[in-house]
């Protein structure tokens, strides 16, 4: 009944709002997704509470169409793999997860429409970033809290444990550890995901600072705290989104000595933060050399997951159906790769549809200079690299800001703003 009160009351906030403050609800309610959704579990019943997102991007979606708009060739591209997926759901068998894959894509889809179709004034920008700031802010700081005082409080109340066959406590996935050392994953409520979603926020937050656009102390501030969750939560895929992104970055700007700065300082800063680590807290150190040297069991057997999961993939190239990724009454995925398991289950050709797609749109992100683009476009890159050896880059709530991002800086209203900055 809790659940039905939150959507009625949520669907009517959308419904009477402006389409920046729908937006601005996003950024506070897509983190903590996992944590209102155990919360609500404890009320009585969860089911429909996801149902909460749906909302808000029919709403964003139902706003952007009335704004006059002009139809771009992306679009078409869009169309077409909308139409392969829907194709490719109703004419062959499907896993039950299916819906739930549609959807993500769906959701994507929706999301990069309608922020890069709604008009945005300069205010309601400095608004929303203000509120991803504090939103960041909160998640750091209870991430912290909770990783040195109510760890396995936090554990406990989201369910993470079970008593295995032996009797012993152990956690429902392996992934809440890394060599007997626990991962942050604060109000998140899973490491990896944590990871993935700091290093995002790092980028987008960084990315303002340099462009001079907001207040430096509050944010550089900010960046430090992101810094030591990403550090914290052993998310390797969160570290090489912001080295990869940074590295391209400097690259893009075309001056050969800032790229050389760049990596000495990445390896000054690398050695530092190691030599701190080690004084503190020595296991810590053996953790990152071994997940940088891949002698950490989950870094050292991805690779060789990813060759094998490849050599099944080309047996059945056409594609096995969506959602048939997902192991049955585990909830894992057969192979530690986005851009593998993409191809499993809706076939290389639907793959390299979707590739063509995200290119499309680089090419569109590559034909601005500021920094906010050369950031993005980085960022698009590093993502793709990152997907081959790492699930979570389609999973939430990473994949949502990827493409939610994309489509706020290729708006022209914000790309005025921007530019006259």
């Amino acid at each position: 009944m809790y659940t039905l009160y939150f959507l009625i009351i949520y669907f009517i906030f959308c419904w009477r709002t402006r389409a920046y403050l729908v937006l601005s609800s996003l950024f506070i309610l897509f983190p903590i997704h996992i944590t209102l959704k155990h919360c609500f579990a404890i009320l009585g019943g969860d089911v429909y509470f996801p149902f909460w997102y749906d909302i808000a991007i029919f709403f964003l979606l139902q706003k952007a169409f009335r704004v006059k708009m002009q139809v771009s060739y992306y679009w078409i591209v869009f169309l077409f793999f909308i139409l392969y997926l829907f194709a490719f759901y109703f004419l062959l068998p499907n896993d039950k997860d299916a819906i739930s894959t549609l959807r993500i894509y769906l959701h994507c889809f929706c999301l990069f429409f309608s922020l890069s179709t709604l008009k945005f004034t300069s205010l309601q920008i400095k608004k929303l970033f203000i509120v991803q700031l504090w939103v960041t802010y909160i998640l750091c700081i209870t991430g912290i809290v909770i990783y040195f005082f109510f760890q396995s409080d936090w554990h406990l109340f989201l369910n993470h444990y079970i008593i295995d066959k032996n009797g012993a406590l152990s956690y429902v996935t392996p992934s809440f550890t890394i060599m007997g050392i626990e991962r942050m994953n604060g109000l998140i409520g899973a490491p990896n995901q944590f990871g993935v979603y700091m290093a995002y926020v790092w980028l987008w937050i960084y990315s303002a600072c340099i462009s001079k656009s907001i207040n430096k102390f509050s944010s550089w501030l900010c960046l430090v705290l992101i810094s030591g969750c990403l550090f914290m939560s052993f998310s390797r895929a969160g570290w090489a989104l912001v080295i990869i992104t940074l590295f391209l970055f400097n690259f893009y700007k075309g001056k050969a000595v800032v790229v050389i700065k760049f990596m000495f300082a990445m390896l000054f800063a690398l050695v530092l933060i190691m030599a701190i680590v080690f004084i503190l807290e020595p296991m810590f150190f053996d953790i990152v050399v071994a997940s940088l040297t891949g002698e950490e069991s989950s870094a050292s057997t991805r690779g060789d997951m990813v060759h094998d999961f490849y050599l099944q993939l080309l047996s059945t190239p056409w594609g096995n159906g969506l959602g048939t990724g997902t192991i049955d009454g585990d909830g894992g995925n057969i192979a530690e790769s986005s851009i593998l398991l993409q191809a499993y289950e809706i076939g290389i050709q639907g793959c390299a549809f979707y590739l063509f797609l995200w290119f499309v749109l680089l090419k569109k992100m590559r034909q601005y200079k500021t920094e906010i683009y050369l950031i993005m476009s980085s960022l698009m890159i590093a993502t793709l690299m990152v997907s081959v050896v790492s699930v979570n880059i389609f999973q939430y709530p990473y994949v949502y800001y990827i493409w939610g991002g994309m489509g706020f800086v290729l708006n022209k209203s914000v790309k005025s703003v921007y530019e006259n900055r």
